[in-house]
């Protein structure tokens, strides 16, 4: 089932429901679309943040090995 982008974005600002929505303001309506960017975002920050944490104790760790004699 094709949706254009206008029908999207109206179900992303209004909901999916049948039922008539609550009355809504401007920044309510934006609210709704960027509550789901935050969740994206919080997942970003946690997976990046993670990643670099390790990186920077697996670093740590080769640092401080002992040099070999070569």
């Amino acid at each position: 089932m094709y949706r254009s982008p206008a029908e999207t974005l109206h179900r992303l600002t209004r909901g999916w429901r049948a039922r008539p929505p609550k009355p809504e303001t401007a920044h309510r309506r934006i609210a709704r679309i960027y509550r789901g960017l935050g969740v994206s975002a919080l997942r970003s920050v946690t997976t990046h943040g993670l990643l670099w944490t390790f990186f920077d104790l697996a670093s740590g760790f080769i640092d401080s090995l002992p040099e070999s004699p070569a």
